[in-house]
């Protein structure tokens, strides 16, 4: 529990007998008016979705992930932007792209930036440093990122070092 924050979770699905392993979450402060959205996304993206009521506007946020073997096209990303609410998409997609601060492009990073380029009411944007911490390769990059659609204040994202976890979490601040 984090004192004055109400934390929507979904859990990655297990085998029976297997430990709990990964999920989403959205933390939300308990002052801020908000709703968990049901929405099904199709394989391979995991979700926790709300909806927000942000100065007088309604706007939707997605924590997500994408396993970094997945095969993914750009039909995926946009089922994230499902109806014309701004959207704040925000986790590990492992879309690697030396625009968005990672140290070299990936598959998923290349898919990504030719559906930003492709619509122009989406924005990605990630820390500069780094939010993961591989101990196995002894290296540091950016995996967490955010996109933006329809999202026209003014923000910074921070990876901040607070966990004992090889991903650091990332503080979005949406500012007036």
């Amino acid at each position: 529990k984090i004192p004055c924050y109400t934390i929507h979770r979904t859990d990655r699905p297990t085998q029976p007998g297997q430990p709990s392993s990964g999920g989403t979450a959205v933390l939300v402060h308990r002052k801020i008016t908000h709703n968990v959205i049901s929405v099904t996304y199709k394989h391979p993206i995991e979700h926790t979705t709300i909806e927000i009521n942000f100065r007088g506007s309604n706007m939707r946020i997605v924590s997500a992930y994408i396993k970094p073997n997945s095969i993914i096209n750009q039909t995926d990303i946009e089922q994230l932007f499902y109806n014309d609410i701004p959207t704040l998409v925000m986790g590990d997609l492992n879309a690697k792209h030396t625009l968005w601060n990672s140290k070299r492009n990936n598959a998923h990073g290349n898919i990504l930036y030719e559906y930003q380029r492709i619509n122009r009411d989406i924005t990605v944007e990630a820390p500069i440093e780094p939010t993961y911490f591989s101990t196995s390769y002894n290296c540091a990059d950016v995996l967490d990122i955010a996109i933006f659609r329809n999202v026209k204040y003014p923000r910074t994202l921070t990876s901040v070092n607070d966990l004992t976890s090889d991903h650091n979490p990332v503080l979005l601040v949406l500012d007036d």
